[in-house]
Order: structure tokens, then C-alpha cells, then sequence
């Protein structure tokens, strides 16, 4: 799902947050949340926001950046 619109999208942006990732997907809200915890999980985002209003990042060298 974000694989496909990674690259492009951090070239341009330096964060996410889950309805922006719903917006660029065409998802429901469920499924990307359950896209950002398997990214989270695996290391590829980390979450850099507060518990209420989550900021995603993408991990050093994943999806084409270098920090």
C-alpha cells in the first residue's frame, strides 16, 4: 500500500500521520492504521508524535531518504 507512494511521498514530505496515509491509499481509517503499526513494527517509521496526535517518520535509508 505505501510502498507504492513512499518514495514519492518523502521526497516532498518529511512526515505522515494516518489520515494523510488514508487520503494518498484511498483506505479506511482501519486499514491504515494496521499499514503504520506493520511499518512501525518492522522499523521502516517511527512514530516521533505524542499518543493523541501521531507523527511518522521514516526511518533511516527506508523509503529513499538518507537523514
Amino acid at each position: 500500500m505505501l510502498s507504492c507512494y513512499s518514495k514519492i511521498f518523502f521526497r516532498t514530505e518529511k512526515a505522515i500521520i494516518r489520515p494523510k496515509l488514508q487520503d494518498i491509499c484511498s483506505t479506511t481509517r482501519y486499514m491504515a492504521m494496521r499499514q503504520i503499526k506493520r511499518l512501525t513494527d518492522s522499523g521502516k517509521l517511527i512514530n516521533i508524535g505524542f499518543k493523541n496526535h501521531s507523527l511518522y517518520v521514516p526511518a533511516e535509508g527506508c523509503f529513499g531518504t538518507q537523514h
